[in-house]
């Protein structure tokens, strides 16, 4: 899933550009003709699905997406405004979310990420709260940490640890956050209003089940735990929130 980039955004046969996001058109005959998006790579042909999938198509089928509107402009709860994928641009990417953060305060990037990879770090962080790694936090930060009505089971993401191949998604989710603050750095001053200089640990969170959150107490919150949530909470420019 991590995200390798390529600086040369370059058209192809059917004048559409590497990378850029697409719509598959099913055929006739076929008894879905829903539309699939994905992201094209560099054979006219071949498509990297939302799904992680990837499918070689007719030439014909592949086209530009058509009213694909954008959050808060018009677009639906499943819209975003850019995607994200193997052929991803930096400098395209660069100017897309500088502009969103600008101008509306907020950027939402579609990442083509396999089904049965995003299943397989959720089996990952059940197994870690069965184990008793996953905990949870204080009742006066939680919120500040998960966003309004957060509640979950958490742990702060130490990438060195995760060694096994079961870590590998979660590992590469990582990755991935390094990679968009490393691409925004260079127009954060622009975009807002102060230059990026480092990001913070990840902190991964498992939503509870129906039945288990009163076997998760809060913890009483020290000096230290406050303090350093009031230090990131009062330096930080973006949160960043990758869902699975």
């Amino acid at each position: 899933m991590a995200l390798a980039t390529d600086a040369a955004v370059k058209p192809t046969a059917s004048g559409l550009r590497t990378g850029c996001c697409v719509q598959v058109i099913g055929q006739e005959n076929e008894a879905s003709s829903r539309r699939l998006l994905g992201q094209l790579q560099k054979v006219d042909s071949k498509v990297l699905l939302l799904n992680g999938q990837t499918v070689f198509v007719e030439v014909a089928r592949v086209q530009a997406p058509k009213d694909l509107r954008k959050p808060i402009e018009g677009g639906d709860e499943a819209s975003f405004d850019m995607l994200l994928g193997p052929q991803t641009s930096d400098a395209v990417l660069a100017e897309e979310m500088s502009a969103c953060l600008f101008e509306k305060g907020f950027c939402v990037l579609k990442v083509c990420q396999s089904l049965t990879d995003t299943a397989r770090a959720v089996e990952v962080l059940h197994a870690l709260g069965e184990d008793g790694t996953l905990g949870r936090l204080p009742e006066e930060v939680e919120e500040g940490y998960l966003g309004s009505c957060g509640r979950g089971k958490v742990m702060w993401l130490d990438p060195d640890k995760l060694e096994t191949v079961h870590h590998q998604v979660l590992r590469a989710c990582d990755q991935n956050l390094s990679y968009l603050a490393s691409v925004l750095q260079p127009c954060s001053s622009d975009a807002l209003g102060a230059a990026i200089d480092e990001r913070t640990p990840a902190l991964v969170s498992l939503s509870f089940d129906s039945d288990e959150e009163e076997d998760y107490p809060q913890p009483v919150a020290d000096d230290k735990l406050l303090g350093d949530f009031l230090g990131t909470w009062r330096r930080g420019l973006v949160r960043v929130i990758h869902f699975l």
